[in-house]
């Protein structure tokens, strides 16, 4: 724990280069509350680029996952379904109700439903067919109500920084990986609640979601940041960027699908909901 970040930092990525059974308890001890949060995703990073089935396993453990923080709960999602040989175990954590359903971004789970196995596809499409806008439409209209709820805006703040923060900016808080939300106080609190429960209802230009496909078999699912004649930077939640060279890219495709979550309402109570609508409308 004395020694310097980077220091720390490059020897978990060392421990990455070898098999889970010479150090991936090692790794696993790492991802603790106790250690800086790099560290710790930098731990999980480590331990999904090995091949071993019992990297999935040990990740998605029950008890690990409900003591992650949500930063490393994206990290671990995330990590996984970049390796195409751990994303049958992330579906079986899910049958299993090891994680939730709602861990998956919406573009995550169209990168399962669109697998090349089709055996996946087909437990993929099992899990998440009750997730589809027109069921959310019928959620959007049962939660209606919350905005007759006499709400805390103090209390919305606090909401905001556990559920929103890894991805939206408002009033200094939070990391800017989808759109600045100043300007959602201009718009009525039922348009704020569709956005929230259907994010996908509508895509800000410019932040659409992509599947990339690379040469070494990872794929990711992210915003495209920038891009040069020679490299493009992805950005994902939580603000982690990568750059990869355009000579590495097998494809890259666009979805129709938002990274902000589904399901967020399942995450907090009515009043929360009606706390972090009134947060983000001004009030």
């Amino acid at each position: 724990a004395e020694t310097p970040l980077p220091a720390r930092l490059s020897a978990v990525n060392l421990l990455g280069q070898s098999g889970f059974d010479t150090s991936g308890r090692t790794l696993l001890e790492l991802i603790d509350p106790e250690v800086p949060l790099d560290v710790q995703k930098a731990a999980v990073r480590s331990i999904g680029q090995m091949t071993e089935p019992a990297v999935a396993t040990e990740l998605l453990r029950r008890e690990r996952w409900r003591a992650y923080s949500p930063p490393i709960q994206e990290t671990v999602v995330a990590t996984l379904l970049s390796q195409p040989r751990h994303a049958g175990a992330v579906l079986t954590a899910i049958e299993s109700e090891q994680i939730p359903d709602w861990s998956l971004r919406p573009a995550q789970r169209n990168q399962l439903l669109k697998h090349q196995d089709e055996g996946l596809r087909q437990r993929a499409r099992e899990l998440f067919k009750n997730l589809q806008s027109g069921d959310r439409m019928k959620v959007y209209e049962d939660y209606k109500p919350v905005l007759a709820l006499k709400p805390n805006p103090v209390q919305g703040r606090a909401v905001f920084k556990q559920h929103c923060a890894s991805c939206h900016r408002l009033d200094q808080d939070g990391i800017p990986v989808g759109p600045d939300l100043f300007g959602i106080r201009n718009q009525p609190k039922e348009a704020i609640l569709l956005h929230i429960l259907i994010p996908e209802y509508e895509i800000v230009p410019g932040f659409a979601g992509y599947v990339i496909e690379t040469k070494d078999g990872r794929t990711l699912s992210a915003l495209i940041a920038s891009e040069t004649a020679t490299s493009l930077t992805l950005r994902q939640a939580l603000g982690e960027e990568e750059t990869l060279l355009r000579s590495n890219i097998a494809s890259i495709s666009a979805t129709a699908l938002s990274l902000m979550p589904q399901e967020l309402e399942k995450n907090m109570s009515r009043q929360e909901m009606a706390d972090l609508i009134a947060y983000l409308k001004g009030e």
